[in-house]
């Protein structure tokens, strides 16, 4: 059964709720999800996070409620809690695919170490800082692509079956039974 409308209409008649929908709005959630990716990869918020407990609590926070979101316009299956359609759905993926790749790629080749931290701890499985911010910046890089492209192609597959119509394609059922965005 899952989350029906008459489930979740006493949760978003709610004031708190109906304050923070203009979170779920693709060109606040979008940018909010972005700035917060960037802002944690600037070394002086890095270097923050693993000087104190609280910072490093409080960007992990951020990527969850950021992430909650941006995920929740592109997942939502709630026509009157978010209205993308489901090009946009796609063309938001696309970007922060776009996002999460430079910095990824930034990392991968960066000339020097970006963070203080790694420059002054034991070295762990002999990589030196350098190479160390590299794996990581490849690992963001080539995993973050892998895993932008499943969303990529479940929003494609429900614009070519809504394109085709019903009936279109054999043994259907699972996509037509999400809704339009715009019921």
């Amino acid at each position: 059964a899952g989350l029906t409308g008459p489930v979740l209409r006493p949760v978003l008649a709610l004031p708190v709720v109906i304050r923070l929908r203009v979170l779920t709005h693709p060109l606040v959630a979008f940018p909010l999800w972005a700035a917060n990716l960037l802002l944690w990869h600037l070394p002086f918020a890095y270097d923050a996070t693993l000087a104190s407990g609280w910072v490093h609590a409080a960007e992990h926070l951020s990527f969850v409620a950021a992430g909650l979101v941006f995920w929740g316009v592109i997942a939502s299956p709630v026509p009157k809690l978010v209205r993308a359609s489901f090009g946009l759905r796609l063309g938001l993926v696309v970007v922060a695919d776009l996002v999460n790749f430079l910095v990824g790629f930034a990392l991968a080749f960066a000339g020097r170490p970006f963070y203080r931290h790694y420059t002054e701890v034991p070295r762990l499985w002999g990589l030196n800082p350098l190479d160390d911010l590299r794996l990581g910046g490849a690992v963001m890089w080539v995993m973050g692509q892998m895993m932008y492209a499943i969303p990529v192609l479940v929003l494609l597959s429900v614009l070519l079956r809504r394109e085709q119509g019903p009936g279109a394609f054999p043994g259907e059922s699972p996509i037509r039974s999400i809704p339009s965005p715009h019921s």
